[in-house]
């Protein structure tokens, strides 16, 4: 798949993508990008910025990510909400940071932090860009 995706045209991903969601067993709302990866390349984050644009337009779909790439700029990436997990990534909504059970479990809430619940059906703080600050979960 992913030797695909690096020659696939955005037309060919978006069709592939609407087939899915077309015949998936419940409503898709939101894209989670590279779930098994990294963006490649600068060129990788525009396209997929184009088929989230898409999504976005067409069906109100929300397309969001994590990414340790902090060599790629993803200022223009607007319609992808990133999660950096490192600070510093240009254009990231927010920092995202796995931490040690015992670490999380010993953590008090504070302005800016928020702790991940571990649950995504009753929290959208990733998905999208309302909180800038930092998000930790527990390591798994």
């Amino acid at each position: 798949m992913e030797r695909w995706l690096a020659t696939a045209s955005t037309k060919d991903i978006i069709t592939l993508m609407e087939a899915y969601i077309d015949n998936a067993p419940e409503q898709i709302r939101y894209i989670r990008l590279d779930e098994a990866g990294d963006f490649r390349d600068q060129n990788q984050v525009m396209q997929w910025n184009k088929i989230a644009r898409y999504f976005w337009d067409t069906r109100e779909i929300r397309t969001y990510t994590y990414t340790a790439r902090i060599d790629l700029d993803f200022s223009k990436a607007n319609y992808i909400c990133v999660n950096g997990s490192l600070p510093g990534i240009e254009g990231a909504a927010r920092e995202y940071k796995c931490v040690p059970h015992d670490v999380y479990d010993n953590m008090t809430p504070q302005n800016g932090v928020h702790l991940c619940p571990g649950d995504c059906h009753n929290c959208n703080m990733c998905f999208t860009d309302k909180f800038s600050g930092i998000i930790y979960c527990r390591k798994h």
